[in-house]
This record gives C-alpha cells, sequence and structure tokens, in this order.
C-alpha cells in the first residue's frame, strides 16, 4: 500500500497545488487518468497495477474533505514493458519534462539522452563453461550401487551367495589379500582379475554339486579401491585413490575439476600404456546424454590437455562463459552452447574481436548463419536489436491506450489518429508531432494536416488543463475545516465551497469577506450568507469565514482573593455577583465575606477612570458590567500553619506550632526547658529566610571569583610573578570553588541561651519566631577542634589554653598556612587570630565546642583584591563547617 500512496504522490503533485487527498478524488472520479503514460511508468515502476491503485482509492473515505481544485497532469514518461526498470522515485522536474517536449534541457542531459541508445561493449569477467561441475563434492556410495556384470573383482570385494530350494544357506565371502574366497569344503578359490559375470559362473559350478536340488544367487558389493593416475592441466595433478566402481567423472569430481586452460572435451584415458579412450564431457553437461560408463582400474592414467580454442562469449545471450570449442566448430555451434540469442538480440549484428598471429587484432561483424569459424581467443559480442531500427511510433497522453504503434502503411498521422481512443478533456484544436530529430509540428486532431510520420516519432495529446489555466477560488478562516485552493466551476456559490471545505464551528454569517480578482483588480465585499446563501462565486475569489468572536471580542471579569478558582471568567448580560463567585468556585473557607472589593472602569472624556465598592454576600445579586475586577478579602488573623521544630537537649523536643508573636523562650517553656546535660552555649538557631540569603550570598562571590579568576588566567602577571604563581592561585581557586560545593550554609543566628528562662525572656536574644525556624541544644562536650593548614587535623581535650597551643598539639602549620586563623566559638560568634603579631594576635577565651580553623596562604602580591574575596569565603566556610560539626552533620 506504502507503493500505491507513493504514486498518488508522485503523479498528482505535479499539478496546480493538488494534494493526496485531492488527487484521490480525481482519480475516483475519472479512473482513465490512470492511463496516461507517465502513469503507466511510474506504476510500472513502483510495482504496482491499475486495478491495485482503483481497489486502494476505492476504499478511502475522501468525499467529504477533498479538493477537487485541478485534474492529473499527463506527466509520467511511456517505458514499454521490457525496459529495464530501476527501483527508484523519478525527480518531478525531469518527469515534467519528459512529457512536455518544449521544456528546457540542459546540453549535459541531451546528450545523455541521446548515448543512452548506444550499445557499449564493457569488458566482463567471465568465468568457464561448466566450471561449477566438477566442484561437486558428492562421492560414491559402492554399498547403494549395483555391480554391473563387467566389473573386475579386486581385493577387498565383498560377495553374498544366497543358496536357496533344497536347502537354505548364505554365504559371506570376501576376497582376501591373495585374491582368493574361501568356499566351506572346497576351499579357497582365486577370482582376483575375473569379471563378475564370470564369477557367478564358476561359482554356481563348484557349489552345483554339493546343493543339487537348490539355487544359487551371486550378489557382489564392491569394496575395493584402486589408484588412478591424473596428470595434465588440472590444479593438483597426481595419485588419486578411489573406488573401484569410479569413472573419469568421479575421478574429476575428486580433484575439482580442470585447470583454467584444461580440455573437457577432450579427455584421455590411457590404460597398459594405450589410450583407451576419448571423452568430450560437453554431451553430458550440455545435453544431458551420458558420455562414458568405463570403470577405472588400478594403474589407469588419465591425462587433461590443454583446450585448443577457448572462446569468449558476451552481451544478450543466456549463459555467459568461455566456451571450449573444437576445429571447425561455427559461431552458430558456440551460440547453441549458450542457450540461444534471447528475443531481443540481434542475429545479424555479432561481433568478434580476434588475436592475429600475435601480431594484430582484427574485428568481424556476422550474422548467425553466416558460417563463420570461431578461433582460439576470440571474444564475441551478441548486440541487440537497434531500437533504431524500430518500425513504430509512440504516442503519449490523454488517451485510453498509450505506448508504442506500428506505423501506418501509408506513414500518414491521419490514419494513426482514427485507431486512438481519447480520454475526456482532451485539448484537440492543439497536438504536437516530435520528430525523431527533435524537430516539431503541431496540428488539430479533428482536422489534421496531411502530415508524413516518421519512425520513432512521439505524437503528443493533451489534456485541456495542462494547457489552460487550472480556475480555483480559495477559502481560509479558523473556522474553516480545510483552507485552500478549490477547483473552480461554472455555477459555483458560496454555499458550495463553504460546504465542501467544512466548518469547526460557527461563523460570523452576516458578513463573509469576499475579495474578488474578477477585473485583475482586487474588490472587497462582505455578504451576508445568512439571505445569500447561493451568491455566485468567480474564478479566483478569495474568501475568508470569521467567527463570532471577530467583530464581537469576548468580555472578561476578574475573580481573585478567597474563592476556589480564582481566575479570569466570560461576561454575559445580565450578569450578577453571585454568578461570578459560583464560576469561581465559590467563598473558599478562609473568605471574609462582609469585605467583597469591586473595582469598575468607566472612560470619560477618553480617560479611563476607576471606582470602587465595598460588597458583601448580602449584595450577591449586584449587577455586573464587563471587565469588573472582584476581590474577597481574608479574615483577620487568618494565617497559614507555622511550626518551629526543638531537637537536642530539651524535655519534649519536637515540632511546636506558633502563632505570630510567639517568642524562642515561648516554645522552650512548652518543651518543658533544658535537660541536665544541656550545652547551651554551643546551641545553634537556624532560619531558612537567613540560609536562602547565606547561600544568595555565597553564590555571589563564587561567581566574582571565578570572574577574577577568568581575568588572571588571561592576563599578563605582575612585577615580580611568574607563571607559576598564576598557577598556583587558579588551583587554590578551582579548589575554593570545588569545596564550596560540599558546603551548604544552614542560615544560622547567633545566639547567648540562659537556663534561666526568666532572666532568657528579658533578653535581646529572645528573638520573634518565624516559620519553619529550628533550635538545636547539643549535650556537652570536653574538645576543641584544629582544622585546616595543620599537619594533624584533630580534637583534642579542652584546657584552659590559647588558640596557639590548640595548633602547637596539632603538629603545628603546614608548609601552607596562612598568616591569620579563625576560631568560630560554638555559639556561632567568631575571632580572627594572627601568628605574626606579637601583641594581641592570640585567642585564649576558648571554650570546649570551640573551632581553630587555619586557612590556606595564598601567594600572590598583584592579585590582593582577589585575596581578600578568598579569605571572605573561606571564612564563611569555616563557620559553615562549625556549625555542621556542633550540630552532628560533620
Amino acid at each position: 500500500m506504502i507503493r500505491i500512496l507513493v504514486v498518488m504522490v508522485m503523479l498528482f503533485s505535479l499539478s496546480h497545488a493538488i494534494d493526496k487527498t485531492a488527487a484521490i478524488a480525481a482519480v475516483k472520479a475519472n479512473p482513465a487518468l490512470l492511463n496516461t503514460p507517465k502513469a503507466q511508468e511510474l506504476m510500472q515502476e513502483n510495482g504496482v497495477t491499475k486495478e491495485q491503485v482503483l481497489q486502494k482509492i476505492q476504499k478511502s473515505n475522501s468525499g467529504s474533505n477533498t479538493e477537487v481544485n485541478a485534474l492529473v497532469s499527463n506527466n509520467i514518461q511511456f517505458q514499454e514493458e521490457n525496459a529495464t526498470i530501476e527501483n527508484n522515485v523519478t525527480k518531478i522536474s525531469d518527469v515534467n519534462r519528459s512529457f512536455m517536449p518544449l521544456f528546457y534541457v540542459s546540453q549535459e542531459k541531451l546528450i545523455k539522452k541521446i548515448q543512452a541508445d548506444r550499445q557499449e561493449v564493457k569488458k566482463a569477467t567471465l568465468n568457464r563453461y561448466a566450471s561449477k561441475f566438477f566442484q561437486n563434492k558428492n562421492s560414491i556410495n559402492s554399498s547403494s550401487m549395483v555391480v554391473p556384470d563387467y566389473y573386475t573383482l579386486n581385493v577387498g570385494d565383498a560377495l553374498k551367495v544366497f543358496i536357496y530350494g533344497g536347502e537354505n544357506k548364505e554365504l559371506s565371502l570376501v576376497v582376501d589379500n591373495y585374491g582368493n574366497i574361501n568356499l566351506p569344503i572346497l576351499g579357497p578359490v582365486n577370482v582376483r582379475g575375473m569379471q563378475v559375470s564370470d564369477v557367478k559362473a564358476l561359482l554356481s559350478s563348484k557349489l552345483k554339486p554339493t546343493y543339487q536340488n537348490s539355487k544359487i544367487l551371486v550378489q557382489v558389493q564392491a569394496n575395493a579401491s584402486i589408484q588412478v593416475n591424473l596428470t595434465g592441466y588440472v590444479p593438483a595433478p597426481g595419485v588419486y585413490n578411489l573406488q573401484s566402481l569410479s569413472t573419469i567423472k568421479d575421478l574429476l569430481i575428486a580433484a575439482h575439476g580442470v585447470g583454467k586452460i584444461g580440455s573437457i572435451r577432450n579427455v584421455y584415458l590411457k590404460r597398459n600404456g594405450k589410450l583407451l579412450k576419448i571423452i568430450d564431457f560437453y554431451t553430458l553437461i550440455k545435453d544431458g546424454n551420458i558420455v562414458d560408463t568405463t570403470l577405472l582400474k588400478d594403474g589407469d592414467v588419465v591425462f587433461i590437455p590443454r583446450a585448443k580454442n577457448l572462446v569468449a562469449l558476451d552481451g544478450d545471450v543466456y549463459l555467459k562463459a568461455i566456451y571450449e570449442m573444437r576445429d571447425g566448430e561455427q559461431l552458430k555451434d558456440l551460440l547453441a552452447f549458450s542457450g540461444g540469442l534471447k528475443p531481443d538480440a540481434s542475429n545479424k549484428y555479432i561481433k568478434i574481436k580476434r588475436f592475429e598471429k600475435n601480431a594484430s587484432i582484427k574485428v568481424f561483424i556476422k550474422a548467425l548463419g553466416s558460417g563463420f569459424r570461431v578461433k582460439n581467443g576470440d571474444r564475441v559480442f551478441v548486440y541487440k536489436i537497434s531500437q533504431l531500427n524500430n518500425k513504430e511510433v509512440f504516442v503519449y497522453g490523454n488517451i485510453d491506450k498509450p505506448g508504442s504503434y506500428p506505423m501506418p502503411k501509408d506513414g500518414s498521422l491521419k490514419t494513426l489518429l482514427t485507431k486512438l481512443q481519447y480520454l475526456k478533456n482532451t485539448a484537440y484544436d492543439y497536438a504536437l508531432v516530435k520528430r525523431f530529430d527533435d524537430s516539431i509540428v503541431s496540428f488539430n486532431i479533428k482536422n489534421p494536416k496531411d502530415i508524413k510520420l516518421g519512425l520513432r516519432d512521439s505524437i503528443y495529446i493533451f489534456n485541456k488543463y495542462q494547457i489552460q489555466a487550472n480556475e480555483y477560488v480559495t477559502i481560509k478562516g479558523n473556522v474553516v475545516k480545510k483552507v485552500g485552493k478549490y477547483r473552480y466551476l461554472q455555477g459555483e456559490t458560496l454555499q458550495d465551497l463553504i460546504n465542501n471545505a467544512g466548518t469547526l464551528g460557527l461563523f460570523n454569517k452576516h458578513k463573509v469577506q469576499v475579495v474578488s480578482w474578477a477585473t485583475g483588480v482586487p474588490v472587497l465585499h462582505f455578504v451576508d450568507y445568512e439571505k445569500n446563501p447561493k451568491f455566485k462565486l468567480q474564478k479566483y475569489d478569495e474568501v475568508t469565514l470569521f467567527d463570532e468572536t471577530f467583530f464581537n471580542p469576548i468580555k472578561f471579569i476578574a475573580v481573585t482573593g478567597e474563592v476556589n478558582k480564582p481566575n479570569l471568567y466570560t461576561y454575559s448580560k445580565e450578569m450578577r455577583l453571585k454568578d461570578a463567585i459560583t464560576m469561581a468556585g465559590w467563598f473558599s473557607s478562609k473568605a471574609n465575606r462582609n469585605y467583597i472589593e469591586l473595582i469598575r472602569y468607566s472612560i470619560k472624556n477618553n480617560t479611563r477612570e476607576r471606582k470602587f465598592y465595598t460588597l458583601s454576600d448580602a449584595n450577591l445579586s449586584f449587577k455586573l458590567h464587563a471587565f469588573d475586577e472582584i476581590n474577597i478579602k481574608r479574615i483577620i488573623n487568618w494565617n497559614e500553619r507555622k511550626t518551629v521544630t526543638l531537637e537536642g537537649e530539651v524535655k519534649y523536643p519536637g515540632v511546636y506550632v506558633i502563632k505570630s508573636g510567639d517568642r524562642l523562650s515561648d516554645v522552650i517553656e512548652r518543651a518543658g526547658g533544658f535537660t541536665k546535660e544541656a550545652y547551651l552555649y554551643a546551641s545553634v538557631f537556624s532560619r531558612e529566610s537567613v540560609k536562602k540569603l547565606q547561600q544568595k550570598r555565597l553564590k555571589d562571590m563564587l561567581y566574582k571569583l571565578k570572574r577574577k579568576s577568568a581575568i588572571i588566567a588571561a592576563s599578563a602577571k605582575g612585577a615580580g610573578e611568574g607563571t607559576i604563581d598564576a598557577q598556583g592561585l587558579l588551583s587554590s581557586i578551582d579548589g575554593l570553588i570545588e569545596d564550596a560545593k560540599n558546603y551548604n550554609p544552614i542560615g544560622r543566628i547567633a545566639l547567648k541561651l540562659d537556663s534561666n528562662l526568666t532572666k532568657f525572656k528579658t533578653s535581646q536574644y529572645n528573638i520573634v519566631l518565624k516559620d519553619k525556624d529550628k533550635l538545636i541544644i547539643p549535650s556537652k562536650t570536653d574538645s576543641i577542634l584544629v582544622t585546616g593548614e595543620v599537619l594533624n587535623e584533630s580534637a583534642f581535650v579542652y584546657s584552659k589554653d590559647d588558640a596557639k597551643s590548640y595548633i602547637n598539639q596539632a603538629g603545628g602549620l603546614s608548609a601552607d598556612a596562612d598568616e591569620t586563623y579563625f576560631v568560630v566559638h560554638a555559639n556561632g560568634f567568631s575571632e580572627k587570630g594572627d601568628f605574626g603579631s606579637w601583641i594581641g594576635g592570640d585567642i585564649d577565651d576558648l571554650l570546649p565546642g570551640d573551632v581553630i580553623v587555619v586557612p590556606l596562604h595564598i601567594k600572590t602580591s598583584t592579585w590582593y583584591g582577589m585575596t581578600k574575596d578568598i579569605s571572605s569565603i573561606v571564612y564563611k566556610l569555616a563557620i559553615t563547617a562549625a556549625s555542621l560539626k556542633t550540630v552532628g552533620a560533620l
């Protein structure tokens, strides 16, 4: 079915804006369109018949939504039945030009078309005739063969002697190495070298006296092997071990045939030094006649001489090959070996190329019955019958039987036209004769001139729609089901066009736009379709259908606030407040029905003004205007559920619901206060809004750092700095960016809690809570963590030492350590220390849970601003890490 659709699309896409659906409708109405020469060729190329196409078309339901806006162009070039079929799709432009004789064709294509009639002799690789015959892998199975009476027994052969009648007995005998068989009672009897018929007589005479009243039957099974010599032009000459029932054919099968120049028509069999036979295997291979049944014997010699005459045959014959010819055999014998000439082969033009005495080359052109004798090395080529000699003319176009026609006896065009049957819409006043020499003559079919035809002239019969304008009308609009061009017919009305195109819904019947081109200048007018559906269309009219809203746009009202489905809704006349709220899903559970705000717009003096109305559910009958905006207010103090989370060392950890204005002390009291193990100094309070702010800040700083690093990578180095400095800085930046991916700020707010809640209530840290706030109270700890650029990052037991003492306990600074360090206290506050300062550089107010961070030193002098950015990021990451350590996330 896909091929049928390809035919339809290719066949009709060339005509005026016609699509596949319209093409199906056109053929459905006029099946004779498939008789055009171009249609026939395309169907032939795709392997489908006219009946298959028609059957597919009849099944399609294309009547209701079909554009019948053009008839098919007869644009498929005719091709004879015996021509070579190429399975490809012809280009549209080439197909169209092949039918229209006046289409411009490039010089290259003209030459190619002319040269297509040439018959060139191409050198082909040919094989020896019957070369595969001896490649048969079957071997003799002696047990299934009847041994002939002339077979000579040898060592290993088996005999079966059946004695039946007066006495029943069966003897199994084998010829031993001495050539004897051992008969019961009688003893050994020598049978080697005797023929089967003689052995049967001998055994009957030997056994008859003993079994006088019995009959004797002797059977022989040939199990012996023989050695035969194969010499001459063969792939593998030498000695071959064969079964004793083998013939020369079996030997050649075992040897995989003869050599490239070995003869299979003169095979010599020598026995005891004398020539016994010469065998011609063509008799078997070509005619199927048994050539020789002589059984080979031990010591026989088979000789394969060189083939005297090897002749190559190519061209329009059934079997192209290299044939072995005997002296005196003629050209007709060679062609007979190949199965003869094909039907379209020429029997008068056969080329023979001959090598004369290794000195020159001669070429002969001979007829089949010329008696020409072939010689060794001849190359024979059989040409096809030349198309230039065809006694025919071609008729293309709008007739029921396009194709070749015999040349009329009087050679008259008028005589030929009487034999044609014309299809519908034939253009009788114009047709063409295209001469074989590419000249043309036009004529009137009904009154033709006295034109004499020449061989291979082409006559073109046109459909009138090929040479006349294809008249149409157009319909469009968003309510048209099938927009586009439709065929214009005399008397066509607006109703006809709309019904054929179909509509998707209601359209404005009072204003159907029609643009007329009858005068060559567009004239616009609107038709009231409801009053005048039979409005007469003219060719090339353009019709546009509008939906009902085109001239009357839809108006809306807006319903927002506390309704279940706030949105814009279509306004209609006499619409009330209740209708709008109902369309919006009615009041939500949070709606304040006593406070409904309505905004109304009006235009005064070309200025848009608005007016506010305050309504309630007592005013549901309030009449609305287009574009009113209704907003339902929420009940006062109706807020969404808010919660905070307490974890760790409180008596009742968990999630607590809060209301606006609740403070941290209120929730701690509800949680039962702190446990005895609570370490308030290390408490961590986090807030979502702060977390988002910290994440954004870190992201911005990283982006800024990446941008500066790109500048560094592209800029010249500063004074006193080398490439290694820049590479080291960039490497540090890359490492810092990678570390930042592993730390997500938790939104910590540094607080100082007090176990005395009464006192804490008056503290500045008793902050107002927000939704999703979180407080973690860790248990008591007794360690200080040292991390960063030290030799041994670890936690150390707390003692009242300063920060440098703990750094020394960690093995001291690494080679890459910075001159400064940070102390992130467990309560979220932090301090900066300095190793290079003599006064005030150390930090000694440490408490358990604090974290000491020694950052990486950035070695640079030029990029001082970059160093500040890096330090700031390192500081923030250190605080985050310390917080995560405190809450047990690290």
